[in-house]
């Protein structure tokens, strides 16, 4: 008996035997010849274990809760990503209302004084009653006193329109194109002013220096420096950032040609 149980101990423990014994088959973890029945019920629990997840992902409840828990993660992100834009809208609508109306006074500054110098031109050119001629200059010296005291504030507003931290190409326009335009015209007022307190006929003075021509000059580029900065700073809808380049660029070419004499 001890020997036979010797024999089998001897043939188990054997690291490369010639041939497998009967009823037992090499454990490569082991190294031990382990019987086949121990073969046969460790594959019966791996297929087990590999059939419950299947099992799982195939009941009908798993399903229902997987497309829960993904509509409701899909809704979440959209609903989020259509509240930003959304908010980023109503922002970008605000600012440019603001715009607008800055804007908008800008504009109305600008042609009022221009304004009051085309209906004081008109006066001196039909040779209107001294009292009229007086009235008129009044008006026009409350538009220039209105204008020059807000200049400066119209450029930090020009600034604030294009957000730029630094001076704008706009602020050289109103400073250097138009602001010229508008002083000839002054120059040109008060002499014939002087002349007409005096009885002597302004229309000689404004023949020579022009005044239809310089009155027209400021109208033209009073409107292209509203019209492009209205048309950058307060767009329908929000401008890429080559969008807003390319505008900068046709609103200088359009300036310049409108403003240079």
């Amino acid at each position: 008996m001890l020997n036979k149980l010797s024999q089998i101990l001897g043939k188990l423990c054997q690291k490369e035997p010639e041939s497998e014994p009967n009823g037992y088959r090499l454990d490569k973890k082991s190294k031990l010849y382990l019987p086949n029945s121990f073969f046969i019920e460790s594959r019966q629990n791996l297929s087990e274990k590999e059939a419950k997840p299947k099992e799982l992902s195939r009941h009908p409840l798993t399903v229902v809760v997987f497309g829960f828990l993904l509509t409701g993660v899909a809704g979440t992100l959209f609903s989020n990503y259509y509240n930003d834009k959304q908010i980023e809208r109503d922002r970008f609508f605000k600012i440019t209302a603001a715009r607008r109306l800055a804007i908008q006074d800008f504009a109305r500054l600008i042609y009022h004084r221009r304004t009051r110098a085309a209906m004081l031109a008109s006066s001196f050119l039909r040779l209107a009653p001294l009292e009229e001629v007086k009235e008129r200059k009044r008006l026009y010296d409350d538009a220039f006193v209105d204008w020059d005291s807000r200049i400066q504030a119209n450029l930090f507003l020009i600034r604030s329109v294009m957000e730029s931290e630094g001076y704008s190409n706009f602020e050289y326009h109103v400073e250097f194109r138009l602001v010229p335009i508008f002083r000839e015209i002054d120059k040109c007022l008060t002499q014939a002013y002087d002349q007409r307190l005096i009885n002597e006929s302004p229309q000689e003075t404004l023949k020579s220096c022009q005044i239809r021509t310089i009155l027209q000059h400021s109208l033209d580029c009073s409107y292209a420096i509203t019209d492009q900065l209205f048309r950058i700073a307060a767009p329908i809808e929000p401008l890429s950032s080559d969008e807003i380049e390319r505008r900068l660029e046709r609103a200088n070419t359009e300036v310049i040609n409108s403003c240079s004499q």
